[in-house]
């Protein structure tokens, strides 16, 4: 069964408010059998970006939101103001919420509910970003606390439910290659008994890796994680403690890699013993 073209309706504003409007769609009486009436929501495109630090983390937002009455994590982003582009938009809402500027790219745009909103979703990714400013807010009740995640640790948080705006999830799908996790869906088994491993594995590389940059900043304040794969440079790491940390690391890095390997030489095993006839 084919369905019919969209119909041809005719909109009225019924309602203002500061964020948005309610429009009443009519359908043309003469050239529609349907005599329903609708009411959506039109508002302005929003934009959502997913900063990444030259470091690898993930810098995301916590914030109250009324409409669930909770505080929620998630990428920074914002309504699009008058006159300005999805990208200006992104690169303002992120230097705002978080104090951060990065290398903005788009990743497309999605209707984030079309049965009701009338608006686009931009997506964007903002590359090695970095904390420029301190973050400015409106003073009308607007108040974020910046959080950066390991990708583990952002894979988890998607997974364990700690993570619930959709928008956000898509943003974070899209920029980063991660599926999404729904709050409250079973934890997908794997007929792979390493891949538990692995997880497990990485949870231990992300807390870990954030040890040793704690231990490396307290000895030199300005040490980035790229300083620290170069220790010998940096006489300031010649420290008993942060090189047993460092050593774990590299420890549980090396478990990864081994795991990693025997995993793809069971699929490459698996694969050609599946082509023989």
């Amino acid at each position: 069964m084919s369905l019919p073209p969209a119909p041809a309706l005719t909109a009225r504003v019924v309602a203002h408010y500061s964020v948005f409007d309610i429009d009443e769609l009519a359908p043309d009486a003469t050239a529609s059998a349907d005599p329903r009436v609708y009411h959506v929501i039109r508002c302005p495109d929003w934009a959502c970006v997913v900063p990444i630090a030259p470091d690898g983390r993930i810098v995301l937002v916590r914030q109250h939101r009324v409409g669930v009455n909770a505080l929620t994590l998630e990428p920074p982003g914002g309504l699009m103001e008058p006159g300005q582009t999805p990208e200006q938009t992104a690169a303002r809402e992120l230097l705002e919420e978080t104090g951060y500027a990065g290398r903005i790219e788009s990743l497309g745009w999605v209707h984030p509910n079309p049965a009701i909103l009338t608006n686009r979703v931009h997506l964007f990714v903002a590359r090695d970003a970095v904390q420029v400013a301190e973050p400015t807010f409106d003073g009308q009740g607007e108040m974020c606390e910046v959080e950066l995640l390991t990708r583990p640790e952002l894979t988890e948080a998607m997974r364990s439910g700690r993570i619930t705006h959709v928008i956000g999830l898509a943003a974070l799908s899209a920029a980063l290659a991660l599926p999404v996790a729904l709050r409250g869906s079973p934890t997908p088994k794997s007929s792979d008994p390493l891949d538990d491993v692995v997880r497990l594995l990485d949870q231990m590389e992300a807390l870990q890796s954030r040890k040793v940059i704690e231990l490396a900043r307290r000895l030199r304040p300005d040490l980035t994680p790229e300083d620290i794969r170069n220790p010998h440079d940096f006489p300031e790491l010649n420290d008993v403690d942060w090189h047993y940390a460092d050593g774990h690391l590299s420890g549980i890095q090396s478990v990864i890699m081994a795991v990693r390997a025997m995993q793809n030489r069971q699929r490459d095993t698996n694969g050609s013993s599946g082509d023989r006839p």
